[in-house]
């Protein structure tokens, strides 16, 4: 009985343009009502591995990064002298060898602290990285935000490299927080990301910056190269 009832109704709807239109409508309603369903149930999902940052489209990921599990080749190349830092990172903890032209030197850093093989002897020194605040993904990322993209090149490989660039007053503002007279040019960050869409190195070209802080007479590059992620097992401390 109620089927011949709702089925009378539905009749009666059709046969009148004000009822065949409640039916167009309503119709459409639920249409949308599933698709927006639909969307949310496949946008709630796990964030992990998504994209640094999808929203300004750049496809590239830095969470093997920031998961803190890797080996490291970077490097400070000042006014012609090459200081590389060599070595492997876990869970704030690291071991690495600086080279440079005046030597070799081995650390260990846990935290915020840094410590000098001399001699078999562990003391404790300041931070050996120039220019450390490049070192700090956070900082990184932020600066890459804050930058413009200026052209991208995709390989056959899948590999791919963005250019970006970003002026001399951006930077000092970010790490300093006031404004300083200084000239307006641009420095560029150069990013290599693998065929998995994971960054495998960052190039900051910075000659221009280093100039305007009177930090250097030409020349500033700072290389960041990751490799082996997730895969350092220990972080043996030469402290224990």
């Amino acid at each position: 009985m109620k089927d011949n009832k709702e089925e009378n109704l539905f009749n009666k709807l059709k046969s009148t343009p004000r009822g065949q239109a409640l039916l167009f409508f309503g119709g459409y309603f639920f249409f949308f009502l599933f698709i927006m369903l639909i969307v949310r149930i496949m946008g709630s999902g796990s964030t992990v591995g998504k994209t640094y940052d999808e929203a300004k489209g750049y496809g590239f990921s830095v969470v093997n990064i920031t998961e803190d599990n890797y080996s490291f080749n970077h490097s400070v190349l000042l006014d012609g002298v090459n200081n590389n830092y060599k070595g492997s990172r876990k869970n704030g903890e690291e071991r690495f060898v600086l080279s440079n032209n005046l030597g070799t030197y081995d650390y260990y850093g846990r935290g915020i602290d840094y410590f000098n093989n001399k001699s078999g002897l562990w003391i404790k020194s300041d931070n050996p990285y120039l220019f450390s605040e490049f070192f700090n993904i956070e900082n990184v990322t932020e600066l890459v935000d804050k930058a413009k993209l200026d052209y991208k090149t995709d390989y056959e490989s899948g590999k791919k490299i963005y250019n970006f660039l970003i002026t001399s007053t951006t930077i000092h503002n970010y790490f300093d927080g006031n404004d300083m007279d200084i000239a307006d040019d641009l420095n560029e960050i150069v990013i290599h990301v693998d065929e998995n869409n994971f960054v495998e190195k960052f190039e900051f070209k910075l000659n221009n910056y280093c100039k305007a802080i009177n930090a250097c007479v030409d020349e500033l590059k700072i290389t960041l190269e990751y490799d082996e992620y997730g895969e350092i097992k220990e972080i043996t401390s030469p402290l224990d």
